[in-house]
């Protein structure tokens, strides 16, 4: 194979790849590059193998990209740089000046060929143990290995206490009770029991002896348990935590060989990284989460997916992808069949994709749009689940005022108070103290008024 022949499929591979994790059509890349759209879908498709120098510094500038990621067979490894704990984060290539790759976190790998279940779970552990300094750091790479790396077979187990099957079902029942006390109880009350599960179950994993199976499902029941723990970690305000358990819950799913859990991970991650303003990376993390599990995952964990696609879309004010990202939601959730589905993903039903809908216009300051989706949903909401009643109501009080409706938006406000009170949520506390902020210049108006003595006097605050 000639040199010219080599480089050019390498580039129709890397073109289409990084355009897919960037959500961008065809038509979309080449406006941005200012080249034709016959010169992408033929350098796509293998037809073209070869392209001008000052094309390529176009794709990749398109793309946010450094140029040798067109040039690379292998996928460009990309890393997070994170200067402050929580603070902005850039992506970067995670290749050193001499063009090898930067391999400084070798334990954290996610090439798992021939690793034992006891040996995943020694990972696992001290990835939610905390003493790995992760933050976002090297998500991104970890992220990369997880799509290029297949699941591994799992290897027999040495000797220990062998355990049957009765006492791995008891294990799955548990998370699956955990998994729904998570609907009604704060992420700051739920934490603690969820990491204290965690912790005997990795216990298990490493301590017992059990069959190839039995072990499998050790390792899933692990990764569902990080993932939880990921959640209520975030809802309690633990950021860093949550994103230690998220990558604990990848490594566990891959290991017992869920792909479509991991993905679930994945897309956490770019969930948590939209909320916090980091939509860039977001969109990188939603997508390779979508296209690493696509394959495997049921039309409703395809849903769920794409929904975190279009909240990171949504975050970085893109109101293109995020429609896209959206109609692609409505076509996978109406192919579901409940009967394939993960028990996790029991949750997603329409409403919830309504809401998101929702969310995401008012992220995109799209009120008229947003308000009929989540007030339609808020009154068939039952009371119940104060903490999603809370965090709803907040985005229907934003867009109230968006729309300057802002009587409407102090009193949906008030209503957000009123349910927050119930449940012990970082995030719904986080977007009480956005609305306050946001209203604060409305305090005129009765509703607000009312809503801000009542803030203030349930954290005693003085004027």
């Amino acid at each position: 194979m000639s040199e010219s022949r080599e480089v050019g499929e390498t580039i129709g591979y890397q073109l289409r790849r990084l355009r897919r994790l960037r959500g961008l059509t065809q038509e979309e890349l080449a406006d941005r590059a200012n080249v034709s759209r016959d010169l992408v879908a033929k350098l796509e498709q293998g037809r073209r193998q070869s392209a001008r120098l000052s094309s390529l510094a176009s794709f990749a500038r398109a793309l946010d990209v450094e140029l040798s990621a067109l040039l690379e067979r292998a996928v460009p490894v990309l890393e997070i740089e994170d200067s402050e704990a929580d603070g902005p984060v850039a992506l970067r290539n995670a290749r050193t000046a001499s063009g090898t790759v930067d391999r400084d976190m070798p334990e954290l790998s996610l090439a798992l060929g021939g690793c034992e279940p006891h040996d995943a779970a020694s990972v696992i552990e001290r990835l939610v143990g905390g003493d790995a300094v992760l933050s976002l750091a090297g998500v991104a790479r970890l992220v990369h290995e997880w799509l290029v790396v297949d699941p591994p077979q799992l290897a027999e187990t040495r000797a220990g206490r062998r355990i049957g099957n009765g006492l791995v079902d008891r294990v799955e029942r548990r998370v699956e009770q955990l998994r729904y006390i998570d609907d009604f109880v704060g992420g700051r009350d739920l934490h603690d029991l969820v990491a204290r599960e965690l912790r005997v179950t990795i216990g298990l994993l490493k301590s017992a002896a059990y069959t190839d199976e039995l072990g499998r499902r050790l390792l899933i029941a692990v990764g569902e348990l990080c993932q939880l723990a990921g959640w209520v970690a975030s809802d309690a305000g633990l950021r860093l935590a949550a994103q230690r358990y998220y990558l604990a819950a990848m490594r566990a799913a891959d290991a017992g060989g869920d792909r479509p859990l991991a993905a679930q991970a994945i897309s956490s991650l770019a969930y948590q990284a939209a909320s916090g303003d980091d939509a860039r990376t977001a969109v990188v993390l939603a997508r390779s989460a979508y296209e690493g599990a696509r394959g495997t995952a049921t039309a409703t964990t395809q849903a769920l997916l794409l929904e975190r696609v279009a909240w990171a879309h949504a975050r970085g004010g893109e109101l293109t992808q995020t429609e896209r990202a959206l109609d692609a939601v409505d076509r996978a959730f109406e192919d579901r069949r409940a009967e394939e589905d993960p028990p996790w993903v029991y949750w997603l039903d329409r409403d919830e994709i309504d809401v998101m809908a929702g969310r995401c216009y008012t992220e995109l300051r799209r009120p008229a749009a947003a308000v009929p989706l989540l007030s339609g949903v808020l009154e068939r909401y039952g009371d119940s689940r104060a903490r999603e009643a809370a965090l709803y109501t907040s985005w229907l009080a934003e867009s109230h005022l968006q729309a300057g409706e802002i009587d409407r938006a102090g009193a949906a406000a008030l209503r957000v108070i009123e349910f927050g009170d119930r449940v012990n949520s970082a995030r719904s506390d986080e977007r009480l103290a956005y609305l306050r902020h946001a209203l604060g210049p409305h305090r005129d108006v009765a509703s607000v008024r009312a809503f801000d003595e009542r803030y203030r006097s349930g954290r005693g605050l003085s004027d």
